[in-house]
């Protein structure tokens, strides 16, 4: 009897079989019939997998295209990516609290020196008392305010765990 094999071993299936098993499957329409479902259920199997493939292969160069165009805006970002980070890395150093300490304290250093400048014209009476005071008072209040901000500063850096007061209401 039909022992069920593929279709593809369909002719040496019969071939193997005796004559008493080719003539009950003679008899047998049932057993005929699913033989021959079974080759056309291969057949459309097989056409409907090649159309699969071939509809997969006319896909290839557009997934082909997209791969490249993904792995072209991945290397962009990669770029654009590190440029950012590089200029975040110069921001950060050119803001950071010990370059703001330094640019504070050579610019109050400068401020000082303009106000010893401005005590020396006026000891040598290049300047009259107003235009001193007019000039000093302001230079002065920058150069105190500054002071006490480097000051501020230097504890914050020195003290790093340690809060920062309340502000006041």
């Amino acid at each position: 009897m039909y022992n069920g094999m593929g279709v593809d071993n369909f002719s040496e299936t019969l071939a193997n079989l005796s004559k008493s098993e080719l003539e009950a499957l003679l008899d047998d329409d049932a057993q005929i019939k699913k033989m021959v479902n079974e080759k056309n259920r291969r057949k459309r199997l097989l056409k409907s997998n090649n159309q699969k493939a071939s509809d997969n292969l006319s896909l290839e160069p557009e997934l082909t295209q997209m791969k490249a165009d993904l792995i072209k805006a991945h290397t962009e970002f990669a770029e654009q990516l590190d440029s950012i980070t590089n200029n975040l890395d110069k921001l950060n150093s050119a803001y950071s609290a010990n370059a703001m300490l330094e640019l504070m304290q050579a610019a109050t250093a400068e401020e000082d020196e303009k106000a010893e400048a401005l005590q020396s014209q006026f000891l040598r009476k290049e300047i009259t008392i107003d235009e001193f005071l007019d000039r000093m008072l302001p230079m002065r209040k920058l150069f105190n305010t500054r002071r006490v901000k480097i000051d501020k500063l230097t504890e914050i850096l020195l003290n790093p765990g340690r809060a920062a007061p309340p502000r006041p209401v």
